[in-house]
């Protein structure tokens, strides 16, 4: 198991039982001065000591990491990513080594079942995050993208080819609604290759999250297929670029982590990780522009306010001015 600093550790501890269930699409119901669960109503949470007891099970007090576990299907270490990456975002960068999948006991990927219709996630990725048109129903045309039956969230999916079969290695669930934020990795999804788009290229494009890594597609225009993509969703998963490295193909790398301060203590430990292991390749960075978070960020408040989009070039911060393909999104 990979070393945890203990400072890390006490800071995940005291993040909020209640708000983790929130976020995970439970519904949290006020008692008294506890929390319940609307789908598990023998959990009660104690949010002065930041503990919880299931009387259905042993009625033990728990721990928020014994909450992922317990219902979020993970073991210890994806609980801390899980932690780090939507709550805390320290750069606890590993050095490219190969790590477990999300359970303690490898289990095979099962994917949601597909919905019969795709309306939620279409409004969602291109009237709210304002990808584009182009870019999200070629994704769904090649099922990297669909919307689940039971709970209507966006499951984007990786795919890798043994043998002439397509075969799923990752998947990662995005809620549709804002005022209920959901994200997770779906169970038995390998960490090693995270979320991936592979067009053959010699360069490939890092992001953190897989809406950044479509934002930058969505500012290419007629070039949304001349980089591959690697979205790590999250800063910790970073043995994900070990793939890549090992491809002989790949000459540049493109480093277009967030503009915060783990994106930028992230994307200097993955340069000097980069040059340890393959001196030969370029690497870049490129950053939204200044006063935004990510790309998306960056893409939202244009297209909203009807400011033209740029698109992203190589061996340079500047920027190419493109027609803005977005109309069918913009707001006033």
């Amino acid at each position: 198991m990979k070393y945890v600093a203990e400072e890390l550790i006490e800071k995940l501890r005291n993040i909020p039982i209640q708000n983790v269930a929130s976020a995970m699409g439970y519904h949290v119901v006020k008692k008294g001065n506890f929390y319940s669960l609307k789908e598990h109503d023998s959990v009660m949470i104690d949010p002065r000591k930041n503990k919880y007891v299931r009387y259905s099970s042993d009625g033990s007090s728990k721990s928020v990491f014994d909450f992922l576990i317990e219902f979020g299907n993970m073991d210890f270490i994806g609980a801390v990513n899980y932690l780090n990456d939507n709550y805390i975002g320290e750069a606890q960068i590993s050095r490219f080594r190969d790590v477990r999948n999300n359970n303690e006991k490898s289990c095979k990927l099962e994917l949601p079942r597909k919905s019969d219709n795709m309306r939620n996630a279409f409004a969602y990725l291109i009237k709210t995050r304002c990808l584009s048109v182009d870019v999200v129903k070629s994704l769904a045309n090649k099922g990297y993208i669909y919307q689940d039956e039971e709970h209507k969230n966006i499951v984007f999916v990786a795919y890798e080819t043994k043998e002439g079969i397509r075969q799923p290695v990752f998947a990662n669930l995005k809620g549709t609604n804002e005022q209920y934020p959901y994200k997770r990795d779906v169970p038995g999804s390998d960490y090693n290759r995270c979320f991936f788009l592979d067009y053959k290229s010699d360069t490939l494009f890092i992001t953190e999250a897989i809406i950044d890594a479509l934002s930058v597609m969505s500012m290419q225009g007629d070039d949304l297929y001349k980089w591959n993509y690697l979205a790590l969703t999250g800063i910790t998963k970073t043995s994900s670029i070990n793939y890549w490295l090992d491809n002989p193909n790949i000459k540049n790398i493109i480093l277009g982590l967030d503009r915060d301060s783990a994106g930028i203590k992230a994307t200097e430990q993955i340069k000097q990780m980069i040059k340890e292991k393959r001196n030969d390749i370029n690497v870049e960075v490129i950053q939204c522009e200044e006063g935004f978070k990510d790309f998306n960020e960056e893409l939202v408040y244009k297209v909203k306010r009807n400011i033209p989009v740029h698109k992203i070039e190589r061996n340079s911060m500047q920027v190419v001015e493109l027609e803005n393909p977005f109309c069918k999104c913009r707001t006033r």
